[in-house]
Formats: structure tokens, sequence, C-alpha cells
């Protein structure tokens, strides 16, 4: 089965958020800036040239299982905003960080390509990263291996299953 090139780059982007997350704690903005690009790039394929799209292994049924490109993009920003300002609230509230920001750009650089599809890999992801940090009895985990692992998931669900 043919893989785009775009689909191996997001494989080694994702793989370099998770080991460097794990690590430091620290996602950096040169891979969330990457993810967004491709998202913001196929959405715009998407509504120029929809036909280009359907074309391509993979990408074609992925494309056919969004929402419109329109409401892929405004999601997405509508998920940022509602992520930042919980997070800041959080903040506010507790004097502590809580999901952080880096955390919070990361998952929204995936918001472009996966639209409403965000939200289960999101949901996901993090139930099973809280759930090993538990029963590791560990106060706090890495997000960004556990978020990879979901939007990376989602992505090949919504390609490749029948």
């Amino acid at each position: 089965m043919e893989r785009p090139a775009s689909v191996i780059c997001l494989l080694a982007i994702a793989i370099g958020v998770s080991v460097r997350d794990a690590r430091t704690r620290i996602i950096d903005n040169a891979s969330c800036i990457f993810i967004t690009v491709i998202g913001l790039a196929f959405q715009s394929l998407r509504a120029l040239h929809p036909e280009a799209v359907l074309s391509v292994p993979g990408w074609g049924r992925f494309a056919e299982r969004l929402n419109t490109p329109a409401f892929c993009i405004l999601f997405s920003m509508l998920f940022l905003t509602c992520a930042v300002a919980i997070e800041f609230l959080y903040r506010r509230f507790t004097q502590q960080a809580g999901f952080g920001l880096g955390d919070v750009k990361y998952a929204s650089a995936w918001a472009p390509l996966l639209g409403e599809w965000i939200l289960p890999a999101l949901c996901i992801a993090l139930l099973a990263g809280a759930l090993v940090a538990w029963l590791r009895h560990q106060e706090t985990f890495a997000a960004g291996p556990w978020l990879s692992v979901g939007f990376y998931s989602a992505l090949l669900a919504l390609m490749f299953a029948p």
C-alpha cells in the first residue's frame, strides 16, 4: 500500500515530539508549525482542488470522512481558543499549570488536519496517558507521546479503516 510522503513526515514529527517531550517536557514550536502547515495545505487543497485530494491513496478516503475544509479550519481556531482559555482559567484558579501550553499548541496544530476528530483522539490519548501514570503512581506525565499516538492513530484510522 502506497504511503504519501506527508504521512511519513507527520510520523517523523510525532516521534520527534514524543521523544523530546518525554525527556524534557517541552514541545517545540517548529514541530507545531510544520504540522499546522500540512493541515492548512491539505484543507486548502481540498477546498480548491478536491479531485486532486481524492485521487491520492489514503488521503482521498480521509478527505471523504472529514467535514468541509472551512469547518475544519474554523473548528481548529475554536479549539485553540477554548484550550488556551481553559488552561489560563485552570492556572488562575489553582495557581499551577495544568495541561501545559506546549501540549495545547501541539493539539491545536493537529486540529486543522483532523477537524472534529481531534476531540475523540485527544480524549483517548489523555485517558490512556493518565491511566498509565496512575498505574505507575506518577502525579504527572508527559502528554506529548500520548497525544502523538492518539492523533497519528486517528489519522491512520480515518485514512485506512474500511
